[in-house]
């Protein structure tokens, strides 16, 4: 078993390509992925920028990671 197929199952067909190449993640896994990045430099700005409560930010952790979780036990 190959590390990168724990990353991303890698089908071609539904990888995203651009200008011709496919790039090695499906384009859900890419989206994931985006979304984490994006959810954890949200997190650092809004943290360092207003020291939100501990428990309005676990909320809010909780309530965005809910849907991702929910996709990850139905497939």
């Amino acid at each position: 078993m190959k590390l990168s197929t724990l990353i991303c199952h890698r089908i071609p067909e539904r990888c995203i390509k651009i200008k011709g190449k496919i790039i090695p993640l499906c384009a859900r896994c890419f989206g994931l992925y985006l979304g984490i990045l994006i959810g954890f430099l949200i997190s650092i700005v809004l943290n360092i920028a207003s020291k939100l409560n501990k428990v309005i930010m676990l909320s809010l952790v909780t309530g965005f990671t809910l849907p991702l979780a929910v996709d990850g036990i139905t497939q």
